[in-house]
This record gives structure tokens, C-alpha cells and sequence, in this order.
């Protein structure tokens, strides 16, 4: 490839909670996190809203959210 576009992060940090998440996604867009997924996860049909009920910690997905609500 002869020419190619270069991306930079202008900024980063951790941002926790429901509340904060919505925030940051309405004032500068998309943010990456991590997911526990789960059999459950995995076999998701896309009918309605996925809700974890077995309370995984071991974060092994990154993901971009970018928006919420129903």
C-alpha cells in the first residue's frame, strides 16, 4: 500500500456506570469495553435486549457501544 490513513487517540480513561456511560456516549460518541461472554451470550438469537443473569467477571470481549436505551 503506497498511502494509508493514520488514526490517533486524542484521549482515554475509564469511565464507570450506567449514568456516566450514557454521558460520555451522547457528548463524544462511541466508547470500547470489555464484556464476560457467557454460553448464554454466545447463543443469543438478537430478539430483544440480552440481560446477563450470571454475574461473569472474566472479561474476555472488547466491544463499542454505540448508543442505548430501548
Amino acid at each position: 500500500v503506497d498511502k494509508y490513513n493514520t488514526y490517533r487517540v486524542d484521549e482515554y480513561g475509564l469511565v464507570n456506570g450506567t449514568e456516566n456511560m450514557m454521558a460520555e456516549i451522547s457528548t463524544r460518541g462511541p466508547i470500547a469495553c470489555t464484556v464476560a461472554v457467557t454460553e448464554a451470550f454466545e447463543n443469543y438469537d438478537g430478539t430483544g435486549i440480552f440481560r446477563d443473569t450470571t454475574g461473569a467477571k472474566s472479561l474476555d470481549h472488547s466491544i463499542s457501544l454505540v448508543g442505548y436505551g430501548t
